[in-house]
């Protein structure tokens, strides 16, 4: 039995995971850039939302035969967790391997980059041990999708989330006129919660994004190099709106609502939640509270039948990336693994949607397969956390490191060897984040002495990335600002990416690889 076997045999929970610390069990004999070939590939596949209510997690009446078929031949895990169930935190903690207290980063507004601008992260690893990284669709949350992290420019699919009506647009703006001009939702307000249209896969964009991989990966097979690559689906998040033989998979009068509709004894509002999400959403701008009133169970059920729709779609687009695995002839040396974020309440607790502390928010499927192991069928039903997929990947001996918690020991053994590959801080950062206003006016200058193309943006005091300015390699430009103002750098290639704040003493500021702040 190899090692990665015994393993998975004889310790617990992600140490376990040596079905994946084979990868650098053979890139810990690869020392410089030129990883053999022998290295496997990985493929990762994020979707977002996804409960661990699935054919391999025991659930009947969810149709995921794809994702079950994953399942069949690896590694499952039943009581995996997050750190945060929110996409942002959660997304963040596992590709870089830090806590979210230790990135500075638990909600949706702030990105690692602007908390902690030298985490490395796990494609960007790997890149610099002689694999290429592509990421498509949604692996980072959305829309800062790191450029440092990828051998090339990120991609989305090119088709419609919503692909909404003529008609299911015009609600959108009657429903903003019924809203107060102080309401939250003027500005942000969205079209209708489901949606069944009548289309192909590849027109909504996490089957044009699946579209992308299955074409990439006839490409990818022919690499000297072994490939990272990181598929990103949308759905299941909000809205529902998948292609409509998905949704005529299932019957909504049979589905049945949650068993545990009432909130727990006693609950404060802030454990809870207040279903917010759903009322960014024209057709459920009046949703309730859970410590309201419920919902009717007709209006549950559509909630429902949205839901599984979008799984069963997503659990299709996975059948094809691992259809085109096979018929490339990559299955044999690619490792699989597929998770979640977080997980979501379909009126659990008479809630709706994440960010909870509860078991229902924080648990996720999760499971790998390695081809070169022998783990057909197995389950792992001790205790896993996602962030210790990093470290334990990336550890020299996996039998020598301790893959519970974050311990300071191996993150900071692990930055001090990984910071080696990055070139010098090129800008001095400042203690801020996002733009403050009240500053004075002034003018800043950026020249990008990179070899490629520079993004630079505005963040706004929201956290918003409001302005996007593109400088050419070789060129400057000249942008009207006030003192506070936050800006992130980006080159395109994913080689540089820093934060600066405005002020009257550094107007003029030099991008490049050995730049410093002039």
């Amino acid at each position: 039995m190899n090692a990665a076997a015994r393993g998975l045999a004889n310790r617990t929970a992600l140490a376990s995971m040596l079905v994946l610390s084979a990868l650098l069990g053979s890139q810990s004999t690869a020392q410089s850039a030129d990883a053999p070939k022998a290295s496997p590939n990985v493929l990762l596949i994020c979707i977002d939302d996804l409960r661990p209510e699935l054919g391999c997690y025991g659930t009947e009446h969810v149709i995921s035969p794809n994702i079950d078929r994953l399942s069949a031949p690896g590694v499952t895990f039943d009581r995996c967790y997050v750190q945060v169930a929110v996409c942002n935190p959660s997304r963040a903690s596992l590709l870089t391997g830090l806590r979210p207290n230790t990135l500075g980063c638990w909600t949706l507004q702030y990105h690692f980059r602007e908390t902690k601008p030298d985490a490395i992260t796990l494609p960007q690893y790997l890149r610099q041990h002689g694999y290429h990284a592509e990421g498509y669709g949604k692996v980072f949350h959305n829309p800062w999708q790191d450029p440092r992290s990828w051998s090339q420019p990120h991609q989305w699919g090119e088709g419609s989330f919503t692909n909404y009506s003529h008609e299911q647009n015009q609600l959108i703006e009657r429903v903003r006129g019924t809203l107060s001009a102080d309401d939250w939702r003027r500005d942000t307000l969205r079209g209708p919660i489901t949606n069944d249209p009548d289309i192909r896969d590849e027109e909504h964009a996490d089957g044009a994004m699946a579209a992308k991989v299955v074409d990439r990966l006839e490409s990818l097979k022919s690499f000297d190099q072994p490939f990272f690559l990181a598929a990103g689906f949308v759905l299941p998040h909000l809205p529902w709106c998948p292609p409509r033989k998905y949704w005529d998979l299932y019957d909504r009068d049979q589905l049945q609502v949650a068993a545990n509709p009432e909130p727990p004894i006693d609950v404060p509002e802030v454990a809870l939640g207040t279903n917010y999400e759903f009322r960014h959403y024209a057709d459920t701008i009046d949703l309730p509270a859970p410590l309201d009133r419920k919902i009717s169970d007709e209006r549950a059920r559509r909630f429902i039948h949205g839901y599984l729709a979008s799984v069963s779609f997503v659990d299709a687009q996975v059948g094809k990336i691992l259809d085109a695995l096979d018929r490339h002839g990559l299955t044999e040396n690619t490792i699989v693994s597929l998770w979640s974020d977080h997980g979501y309440k379909l009126g659990e607790h008479n809630a709706w949607g994440k960010m909870t502390n509860f078991e229902i928010d924080t648990r996720i499927p999760f499971m790998i397969r390695d081809p070169r192991v022998s783990t057909a069928g197995r389950r792992c039903s001790k205790l896993v956390e996602v962030v210790d997929v990093f470290p334990t990947i990336c550890a020299d001996d996996g039998e020598n490191l301790n893959v519970f918690g974050e311990h300071a020991a191996v993150e900071v053994e692990l930055q001090q060897r990984l910071c080696k590959v990055l070139p010098a801080d090129p800008v001095t950062l400042l203690p801020r984040i996002h733009s403050i206003n009240g500053g004075k006016k002034v003018s800043l200058e950026f020249v990008n002495k990179h070899s490629g193309p520079l993004q630079v943006s505005w963040i706004s005091p929201a956290g918003e990335r409001k302005q996007v300015y593109n400088i050419a390699p070789g060129q400057s430009r000249l942008v009207s600002s006030y003192v506070g103002h936050v800006f992130v750098a980006e080159s395109v290639d994913g080689r540089f990416h820093d934060v600066l704040t405005a002020s009257e003493e550094k107007r003029y500021v030099i991008f490049g690889h050995d730049d410093r702040q002039q």
